[in-house]
């Protein structure tokens, strides 16, 4: 009889980013003969809602069963302690799983006794940098992930530094710790027309440096944008993402510049766009647990700029110019370097394509079907 893992999807709603693409590249690239997996997706009230989340979801996993319970989200005093503490439990021990899985972190307040839970924690943020953390969050991961560590019965950690931090920070006993690299597969295809047409969108003039990703604290982006406008060239950086916490703090290092672009949020087909023109991607973060947009832009053939924070040096190895992110002026060097050596941009375009062809959204798909089965026996 084939495993039976229930997984815990809110990461997919909205719009995606970090753990909500770990999520869907998993889902998408599961292995056929590995464990029946039963999505469980947030719950609502409005049947077309409801519809749309249970569509989205079969799509990205077709042979998975698929669950978006009803249950009200109002008055949230009311509703939110008696769907976790009553509702979600009696939800899950009916689904008869094997093995609860949890991609974001955390467990659910309570689990079926005979339910064993698995978590994947992506970084340490809040505890390495509190101040580059949003304090909603922070205050929950220092409130629940020790608790969390502790109830589970194993951990997926996506690079040997979260591995590292959990350990260390954390206390978690080492062998409850598996690490499980994410990976890369290909980006969706972009006609030449189509990738114009996404310029035109948004108004970008090439040549120009892009930034991809959540526009938030840790990337570091106060200092990008300070050592581009130290540079002479009169070309334009994109910061394509969403706005985050701290938005307001970039927005005033804005006020009064010329030849920035700020895109929000775009889809995949526009991400592979952008990545495909761009002259480099620049992403001098001061911490991350793994780094799948340097990987990614390594793929599509673009070079990278990057700081050496967390896991980053572990996932790129000498694939990118590697510059101090507490530095502007190492910033500001090496954009410049990028910038007028043409050489080296080739040079690291060649090193890229290997680098990302270490790590496979597969591999990392049968390696977690591989953990759940040696945790259920």
């Amino acid at each position: 009889m084939p495993l039976r893992v229930a997984v815990e999807t809110a990461a997919l709603a909205g719009e995606r980013s970090g753990v909500g693409n770990y999520l869907a590249r998993l889902l998408a690239h599961w292995p056929a003969d590995a464990a029946h997996l039963l999505l469980v997706g947030g719950r609502g009230c409005l049947p077309a809602a409801r519809r749309r989340l249970h569509d989205e979801l079969q799509r990205l996993a077709p042979a998975s069963s698929v669950l978006v319970p009803w249950f009200p989200y109002r008055p949230r005093r009311l509703c939110e302690p008696l769907y976790a503490r009553l509702v979600y439990p009696r939800l899950l021990a009916g689904l008869q799983a094997d093995l609860f899985f949890a991609p974001n972190y955390l467990l659910p307040l309570r689990l079926p006794a005979a339910l064993p839970g698995v978590i994947t924690v992506h970084d340490l943020t809040f505890l390495r940098h509190p101040e580059l953390v949003a304090p909603p969050l922070r205050r929950t991961l220092t409130r629940d992930l020790k608790a969390s560590c502790d109830r589970a019965a194993g951990i997926i950690a996506v690079s040997q530094a979260t591995r590292a931090d959990l350990v260390g920070l954390l206390g978690v006993a080492e062998d409850k710790v598996t690490v499980i690299h994410e990976g890369t597969s290909p980006l969706p295809a972009t006609s030449a027309d189509e990738e114009r047409a996404t310029m035109r969108k948004f108004g970008i003039l090439e040549p120009y440096l892009l930034f991809l990703g959540n526009l938030e604290p840790r990337k570091n982006l106060v200092r990008l944008v300070r050592a581009f406008y130290q540079m002479a060239e009169p070309i334009q950086l994109v910061l394509a993402g969403s706005r985050q916490w701290q938005y307001p703090e970039l927005q005033r290092e804005l006020a009064g510049k010329k030849n920035i672009v700020l895109t929000g949020y775009v889809s995949d087909r526009e991400a592979a766009a952008l990545l495909r023109r761009a002259l480099l991607l620049a992403y001098p973060s001061i911490y991350e647990g793994f780094g799948l947009v340097p990987l990614e832009a390594m793929q599509a053939g673009c070079p990278v700029l990057a700081g050496r924070g967390g896991a980053l040096p572990e996932v790129l190895g000498d694939a990118v110019e590697w510059v101090d992110p507490a530095e502007t002026d190492d910033v500001l060097r090496g954009l410049e370097k990028l910038w007028y050596d043409d050489g080296w941009r080739d040079e690291l375009v060649t090193r890229g394509r290997a680098q990302a062809a270490r790590y496979s959204w597969s591999a990392a798909a049968r390696a977690t079907a591989d953990y759940f089965r040696s945790l259920t026996g």
